[in-house]
């Protein structure tokens, strides 16, 4: 299978991406998250996720463009998913479009029917770019914030209801529960080694330590 290589604006070229990368890309993203929601939400782990999804192949599935110093400009990663993230001093440049066309065009390559994007409302160049590329929107998602300025009380949970900590062993049980509570809305299941991966990547992002899912 060949390396398919984005069409890019004079003066970028293209590579894959690697874990050495992560930081550079990190700061990609917390740059375009900035000009968006005026915050940083994502962290290095987060990144670290993206580039150990299950099926996910640097070499085939990633992308980082870089500007003539060597600087990174923008990025994509394709796996049924995917994202491609624009740095704002580089935008309006056409490297969104040419990672938009590469993006599918790769996912064809591999085999898949179509992939899915998430862009925030506030990103108008983004939606309206993905529009003019075919796409729909699928699912609508909020993110709530409950500001807590004092530890909440816990309630007693209902008779016959125990809670405890997550426990090796775990996590077959937990995975079937996750997957049957989003059914109605998720496009497939996932298997148990995809989620249980995403799991243990959470847990780093968030800092927490102890046993993951077996």
């Amino acid at each position: 299978m060949l390396s398919m290589v984005p069409s890019l604006p004079p003066g970028y070229r293209s590579r894959p991406a690697g874990v050495h990368d992560i930081p550079a890309i990190r700061a990609l993203v917390t740059a375009c998250e900035r000009e968006v929601y005026g915050r940083v939400q994502s962290d290095a782990g987060a990144v670290a996720a993206d580039l150990a999804r299950p099926g996910l192949v640097s070499e085939w599935d990633t992308v980082l463009v870089l500007d003539r110093a060597g600087r990174l400009a923008a990025r994509a990663w394709v796996d049924r998913r995917s994202e491609v993230d624009v740095h704002p001093e580089h935008g309006g440049r056409g490297l969104g479009a040419a990672l938009l066309d590469w993006a599918p065009a790769r996912a064809r390559q591999a085999g898949a029917d179509g992939i899915v994007q998430t862009v925030p409302d506030a990103d108008s160049r983004a939606v309206e770019l993905l529009r003019s590329r075919g796409y729909k929107p699928l699912v609508t998602a909020w993110l709530l914030e409950f500001a807590m300025p004092a530890e909440p009380s816990v309630p007693e949970p209902p008779t016959g209801v125990v809670v405890r900590p997550f426990r090796v062993g775990d996590g077959p049980a937990a995975h079937v529960l996750v997957q049957d509570a989003f059914d109605e809305w998720q496009e497939r299941r996932q298997a148990y080694e995809e989620w249980a991966t995403h799991h243990r990547a959470n847990r780093l992002r968030s800092g927490a330590v102890g046993p993951g899912p077996h």
